[in-house]
């Protein structure tokens, strides 16, 4: 198979080389950010657009401390703005619980393991004033699993129960 050639302006170029040119031009010509074509920004592009406090990971060099926390690690939402959910709020540690804290402390607003899905077990607080759930028991009720100290948990092994000779599945 023979290549043509053509002569464009003096120069000769293969039908392959123009093809090349072609690609790499035509892309660029016209060109999307993905915003709409008006200048609007791309949330979730990792790149802080107008309009975008922080997005994906990059948080434009700030931290919780920026913002009058403590401390604790500064996240960005889907919508591009702060997440200060886990951020240490200045107050957390002086035993009460003020705005932005689960907890204090032993101060954990008269919550129990119950008022979380847990069959049992005691709530603690950590030191970033949320709640610790590591010593809750029994799983979460009405997740669907059965967990030690539930008898039956949505479908999942709601054993059948023998009664006068019959057997029912529940």
């Amino acid at each position: 198979m023979s290549m043509r050639r053509a002569s464009v302006s003096g120069l000769k170029y293969t039908w392959i080389g123009a093809l090349f040119l072609a690609v790499l031009l035509v892309p660029a010509a016209g060109c999307d950010d993905g915003g709409g074509g008006d200048g609007e920004s791309l949330c979730g592009d990792r790149k802080v657009d107008a309009g975008e406090e922080c997005d994906s990971g990059e948080l434009v060099g700030r931290r919780c401390e920026d913002f009058g926390y403590r401390g604790g690690l500064l996240n960005c939402t889907q919508q591009c703005t702060y997440d200060f959910s886990m951020c240490i709020p200045e107050t957390c540690g002086d035993g009460v619980v003020d705005s932005g804290e689960e907890c204090d402390g032993s101060e954990l607003g008269g919550r129990t393991c119950g008022d979380f899905g847990y069959t049992g077990g005691e709530l603690g607080c950590l030191e970033t004033c949320r709640y610790d759930y590591s010593a809750c028991e029994g799983g979460t009720c009405g997740n669907g699993v059965r967990e030690s100290g539930e008898e039956c948990d949505g479908t999942d092994a709601c054993a059948p129960v023998q009664r006068r000779g019959m057997q029912r599945e529940f």
